[in-house]
């Protein structure tokens, strides 16, 4: 609890607004999952007494002014915190980010809804252009997807080499889902020659991170290991 309340506790700001939009930007930049950047903002809204509804409020009205405020604002809307969940607000206020600040977490949000027809009519066309702007621009979430989608050949042709590139930076960025796609290619030679050892390295990273199915992969690959170290012994 110390370590998530030294996090989640920037520098006091006389704006309280600024200082969860600090709480929301530290999160994404340690590449967290959306579940827990949940929970750090409701922590933060917990340990400073604050009405989540008055903050929502608070939000939306420096948003229409403000649209530094917009992908915080989309985020409320898209968990509903403090408000009911709307996912077509949520896509407009990442779109308002995404367009206006070229904010490369936005980027990615708004590919991730145009996948999955969240807010918006599902379009693998858009999700890729979006998805790799976020990609261009650095956010490991983006680089990700964009190589889900050249994986799968949605909006794009395949490529698995560059698929594997693209996983491959979000990997070295500690990614934890990258991290998993690379143990499988290494496992399975996509996009790369086979490799057992680099792929149970890779699975491990994010086995550590708290990946279930990295987790079952790396127990795998280690009973696997075993079984054939006890053939080899049976052969000698």
């Amino acid at each position: 609890m110390a370590e998530l309340f030294t996090f989640i506790s920037p520098p006091k700001r006389s704006n309280p607004i600024d200082e969860l939009l600090d709480v929301f930007n530290n999160a994404n930049n340690r590449w967290e999952h959306d579940k827990k950047i949940v929970e750090r903002v409701e922590f933060w809204l917990s340990i400073n007494n604050l009405n989540p509804k008055e903050i929502f409020d608070t939000v939306y009205s420096q948003a229409q002014i403000n649209i530094k405020y917009a992908s915080i604002l989309a985020f409320l809307y898209d968990y509903g915190i403090g408000t009911e969940i709307d996912r077509k607000q949520t896509f407009h206020w990442y779109e308002v980010a995404a367009s206006n600040l070229d904010d490369p977490l936005a980027q990615n949000q708004i590919g991730y809804c145009y996948n999955h027809g969240i807010g918006i009519e599902k379009n693998y066309k858009a999700a890729t252009k979006w998805l790799q702007k976020s990609a261009l621009n650095g956010f490991p979430g983006g680089e990700h997807l964009l190589a889900n989608r050249l994986f799968n050949g949605k909006g794009i042709l395949n490529d698995y080499e560059a698929a594997f590139k693209w996983n491959k930076k979000a990997a070295i960025s500690r990614y934890m889902l990258a991290e998993l796609s690379i143990g499988n290619c290494y496992y399975y030679g996509i996009g790369v020659a086979k490799d057992f050892h680099k792929s149970v390295n890779w699975y491990r990273r994010s086995a550590f991170k708290g990946n279930g199915t990295a987790q079952v992969k790396l127990g795998n690959c280690h009973s696997y290991a075993m079984q054939l170290e006890l053939e080899v012994r049976l052969v000698i």
